[in-house]
């Protein structure tokens, strides 16, 4: 059986030296004390439930950006860790290096590649946040 409210409050008075009331019941300031103690033990709990979920969601908002970057970086476009190692399979492949005009050019098409996407990104995030979409 579960205890609530004046039940609990009678057992805690029990306690007491006083045992609350003359007919033994806690009188109206030991039941408001009793009450007040109790909320505030709840409102700690709510607290601390909140700082922990608040925790988690951070958490995981971090690892999901994280694991973004780590996905984008793999893209094979030059100035990415993805391209280099692209280049570096075909330089294997073929067994000597690729010249360097060609890198320089390659790395600007991919530069630009890399600038579109993130444009396109930001003209999503822009358009949803404005009610576009």
């Amino acid at each position: 059986m579960r205890r609530t409210g004046h039940h609990q409050l009678s057992f805690v008075l029990a306690d007491s030296p006083d045992g609350g009331g003359s007919d033994g019941l806690p009188d109206a300031s030991e039941r408001r004390a009793f009450l007040l103690q109790r909320a505030k033990r709840k409102r700690s709990a709510r607290t601390v439930a909140w700082a922990a979920d608040t925790s988690r969601l951070l958490e995981d908002v971090a690892s999901e950006a994280n694991l973004a970057l780590a996905l984008l970086n793999l893209l094979p476009l030059l100035p990415l860790d993805g391209g280099h190692i692209a280049f570096s399979l075909v330089e294997g492949i073929r067994g000597r290096a690729i010249g360097r005009h060609v890198y320089e050019r390659v790395s600007v098409v991919g530069f630009a590649l890399v600038l579109m996407l993130f444009f396109i990104g930001l003209s999503n995030d822009v358009g949803r946040i404005g009610g576009g979409g």
